[in-house]
């Protein structure tokens, strides 16, 4: 999942292990930045790095993550954390690491360092503790490897110690500054959150407002037609009521008319006929 496209050479990875090819400043960065995102508290992620640049510091080469994982799983603190923090020991560090708890620890012992100094050759010395362990030689171990890691061994403790404080304090201060940091960036964030969805409630009541202003100004404007509408109907049933009505009218006052003509004509009729009988 996270490899490369294109696997890089052997020669290349060797050269990126020794110098990276984002450069050291970058990979500082990087690697500060992956320690700060990790889970935990910041006494956890500074004390699991301290454990494992501590651990760098003992003659223990090969076994550097499993030792200071297990010490900080002892302590509580983070075991990625303590990981990481065994970069300390690096192709670049280690020399200088190697001499100095060399030194150290016959400086303990009380042993005269110079003579040995000028013939050690750690490259050597790791050879044949790796072929010692691997075919469980004791008589090498005791003869070659021995008279050189065990004085290492005692000279890291004191160092080893020392350099837990020396990362502990400045990485505490570090990840607090930044946890403070990224809460006070989430409330912050929160609170641009909080504000956005007010506004947009606000938005939201206020559309809510028009849309219900709109609705009611159409209801209306539908109910006034709807009257205007029943008014014109009502008038037309009037209108026709009444052109019924005068109709009705005409019609009756022509009966009545007819009527009163055909009285007339007999009235007219019975006069004459009375005439006649008394002429008679």
């Amino acid at each position: 999942m996270f490899r490369r496209r294109n696997p890089l050479p052997f020669f290349a990875k060797v050269r990126t292990f020794f110098w990276p090819s984002s450069g050291l400043i970058r990979s500082t960065k990087y690697l500060l930045f992956r320690l700060v995102r990790i889970s935990g508290s910041p006494w956890a992620i500074a004390a699991g790095f301290a454990c494992g640049a501590a651990v760098s510091f003992t003659p223990f080469v090969g076994f550097h993550i499993l030792l200071s994982m297990g010490i900080a799983s002892l302590m509580r603190a983070s075991v990625f954390s303590a990981a990481i923090g065994t970069v300390v020991g690096n192709p670049w560090t280690f020399p200088f690491i190697w001499l100095s708890i060399f030194h150290v620890g016959h400086k303990i012992l009380l042993n005269g360092s110079k003579s040995i100094a000028k013939e050690l050759d750690f490259l050597t010395l790791f050879q044949n503790l790796s072929q010692s362990v691997i075919k469980l030689d004791i008589h090498l171990f005791a003869q070659e490897v021995l008279p050189i890691w065990f004085p290492m061994f005692i000279g890291s403790l004191p160092i080893a110690a020392f350099v837990w404080f020396v990362f502990y304090f400045p990485l505490y201060r570090f990840v607090s500054n930044h946890h403070i940091k990224r809460a006070e960036n989430r409330e912050k964030a929160s609170q641009r959150r909080t504000e956005r969805l007010a506004l947009e409630q606000e938005k939201l009541i206020e559309k809510h407002k028009q849309m219900q202003k709109k609705l009611e100004k159409e209801q209306e404007m539908e109910e006034k037609e709807l009257k205007e509408k029943i008014e014109k109907q009502i008038e037309k049933q009037i209108e026709k009521q009444h052109q019924k009505f005068d109709k009705d009218k005409l019609n009756l006052k022509a009966k009545i008319d007819k009527k009163q003509t055909l009285i007339d004509v007999k009235v007219q009729k019975l006069e004459k006929e009375l005439e006649k009988k008394e002429k008679q």
